[in-house]
């Protein structure tokens, strides 16, 4: 006998599929809610680890940055040449004018290799601590960096020690120290509104903090050591979490699941394609400063309004970047006083036109130096002197084409290459002397100054047949000066 099978309710099978999707999807939904319950912990956590690593960076950076200015001027003939002659006159005008110039700047002095401070600590800003933590340096001990002082309430300040070398010779050190209210200017530029930021020195003493202190009474917080120093910097934020309402709100969206998932996967694909393409954007910019191959002026154009900002943000930060990076480059290669390039730009262009005359390119580097330049120093005085170092800069510079290389190699030494010269150098030098005479006669409130500075100067020719290293050059070509010092002054041998 046949068994017919037992009939259903269309409505009732589509009632228990509903139910069973339903109870899946809310399930579902719960899980998901529970996961993310966890999840948000753990996403917040690494959120914080990767804030506080931008966040000591940032603080390494503006430490690093002041490091490098004092490594910059450590790097000068002129601080060595102060340090070898001991001259301590020269040393606190040399200590004000770099003070005056970098205004974050407290104290600047140069300490010779016996200990000594060249001038009178407390005329350059030097406190007793200072001094005491100098002398420990010098005797081998290490100390935490960089060091922080609070001898004085209004004037806490970190310092920053350089030593000065000279032919693999240690001469002495450089002493710069810095406002520790640069730190807490930037810690409050940093911090959010739902945060809070601590930096203490190495022996634990804080430096500055900023943000919502009553964070730092609740629960866990983060440590960390700044990049380059021997300071810690404290994060704390708010803790997320996920509210009952998030809950509820979880559990109705499991109602309308199967409506919405299909227009949510349209749209969500949609926004991810759309930040994907203005990430690459704020992407390519960054790689721009990355790669130094500039960015400023560049037409930018975002589809997102919620991005929009953001890019104005990091527009604004590689234009800062960028400029601080044109800067600083610009300080390493160029001599303040003159804006022509230094000794270390110089010796670049100098082993990179040895290196192309060896090729068959023929060039000429002429070497010149100053007559009677420490009389109108002694006479008149340091600015005076300045004056005449730029009048003659300035008749070089007028006297040069633009493809000449211009230095500055240190005192009342200049030099210079000249590509591919096809002139009379002999009515080059009398022309550069006529014009700097000329010049110095309007020096002094037009006074003019006595004696006149005359030059005498070197030079070479530079082909594949004289072809040397950089340093073999730079040596005949001074012996070429020597020959004209020698020779009665005002004149070039070449």
């Amino acid at each position: 006998m046949n068994v017919l099978p037992k009939t259903v309710s269309i409505r009732g099978v589509t009632l228990r599929y509903l139910t069973l999707i339903l109870v899946f999807a809310l399930a579902g939904v719960l899980s998901m809610a529970m996961m993310g319950f966890y999840s948000s912990r753990e996403a917040t956590q690494r959120h914080e680890a990767f804030e506080l690593d931008v966040l000591k960076r940032d603080i390494g950076s503006r430490v690093g940055f002041y490091r490098r200015i004092a490594t910059t001027y450590a790097g000068r003939q002129e601080v060595a040449d102060i340090l070898i002659f001991g001259d301590v006159g020269r040393a606190v005008l040399w200590a004000e004018e770099v003070r005056d110039f970098l205004p974050e700047s407290i104290g600047v002095a140069l300490i010779n290799s016996d200990g000594n401070v060249l001038g009178e600590p407390p005329q350059l800003h030097l406190g007793k601590q200072c001094v005491a933590d100098l002398k420990k340096m010098l005797g081998g001990t290490k100390l935490p960096q960089p060091p922080v002082h609070r001898e004085v309430t209004t004037m806490h300040h970190f310092d920053v020690t350089i030593p000065v070398r000279s032919d693999g010779e240690t001469l002495g050190l450089l002493f710069m120290s810095f406002s520790t209210d640069i730190v807490k200017s930037r810690l409050a530029e940093l911090v959010g509104d739902k945060q809070y930021l601590l930096v203490a020195d190495g022996k634990g003493n804080t430096i500055a903090q900023a943000g919502n202190r009553r964070l730092s009474e609740d629960g866990r917080s983060l440590w960390a050591t700044i990049p380059g120093t021997d300071w810690q910097m404290r994060f704390k934020g708010y803790e997320v979490g996920y509210s009952h309402l998030f809950l509820v709100a979880m559990l109705l969206s499991g109602v309308i699941f199967i409506v919405i998932i299909t227009l949510t996967i349209y749209f969500s694909s949609r926004l991810l394609r759309l930040f994907s393409v203005d990430l690459n954007q704020i992407r390519n910019l960054l790689q721009g400063v990355h790669k130094g191959s500039g960015t400023l002026g560049q037409q930018r154009k975002v589809q997102l309004q919620e991005t929009e900002s953001i890019m104005e943000d990091v527009s604004v930060l590689v234009q800062r970047i960028e400029q601080a990076n044109r800067s600083l480059k610009k300080l390493s290669t160029h001599d303040p006083l003159t804006g022509l390039y230094n000794r270390r730009a110089f010796d670049e262009e100098l082993e990179r036109y040895a290196g192309l005359a060896k090729r068959g390119t023929v060039s000429r580097v002429v070497l010149l130096d100053l007559d009677k330049f420490k009389p109108v120093n002694d006479h008149y005085g340091h600015h005076i002197g300045d004056e005449v170092l730029i009048a003659l800069s300035s008749t070089l510079s007028e006297r040069c084409r633009s493809s000449d290389i211009l230095a500055r190699l240190g005192g009342d030494e200049f030099a210079l290459i000249m590509p591919a010269y096809e002139g009379e150098i002999d009515l080059w030098f009398k022309d550069v002397m006529a014009q700097f005479r000329k010049k110095q006669l309007q020096l002094n409130g037009g006074e003019g100054i006595e004696p006149v500075c005359s030059i005498s100067a070197g030079s070479i020719v530079l082909d594949e047949g004289s072809a040397a290293e950089a340093k073999v050059l730079m040596q005949r070509v001074d012996e070429k000066l020597y020959q004209a010092k020698r020779g009665g002054r005002g004149i070039i041998v070449h």
